[in-house]
């Protein structure tokens, strides 16, 4: 336990600022995902990515930040053209090309915000709801990853929190939805 408390206060003191703006990103997204109005989950949404754009940029990693930046244009564009498939295939070729410009090729994990946005923009444009809070739970999975490659301490601790609560989350939902079924006669 020690070492990970002496590894959170050197990498704080490698970027204190940087830091920082991670922890303001934490508190951030967790208002947005605690947010049970949808046009307000997305706008919440677009401010999570910003704070985290500036993290990340304020860290170094470059891919992490664009994807980051250009992820407010889409939680935005999701109000207007949810299930609009040239809109949904027009911001995935635009991942692909910030993916192109921004990859470190020395370092894989770089990658990984790219393959999560094309992703994300999926489960956002044609998915709501539970199914979608439960998707982006899962790809909380490769953040986590990442962050932990980028030694970012609100986003590790973000991720962290957010996959445990999904899980919780997801659980109840589905216990409710069996007690529905059971309630209705639908489930024997």
């Amino acid at each position: 336990m020690n070492f990970i408390f002496e590894n959170i206060i050197y990498y704080f003191n490698e970027n204190p600022i940087g830091q920082l703006v991670g922890i303001i990103a934490l508190l951030v997204n967790i208002f947005t995902y605690i947010s049970t109005n949808e046009k307000r989950f997305f706008v919440l949404m677009a401010l999570t990515s910003f704070c985290w754009g500036f993290h990340f940029h304020l860290m170094g990693q470059m891919s992490g930040a664009v994807v980051n930046y250009f992820d407010i244009i889409c939680s935005l564009l999701v109000l207007k053209s949810k299930g609009n498939i040239k809109v949904f295939s027009f911001l995935c070729v635009l991942y692909v090309v910030i993916g192109v410009l921004t990859i470190d090729g020395g370092n894989i994990f770089s990658a990984i915000p790219i393959i999560n946005g094309v992703l994300t923009t999926y489960l956002l444009f044609y998915f709501s709801g539970v199914k979608l809070k439960i998707g982006l739970c899962v790809l909380l999975i490769a953040w986590l990853v990442y962050s932990i490659s980028t030694h970012s301490i609100g986003s590790v601790i973000s991720d962290f929190l957010l996959l445990i609560s999904g899980i919780i989350g997801a659980v109840k939902i589905k216990r409710e939805e069996i007690l529905l079924k059971k309630k209705s006669g639908q489930l024997n």
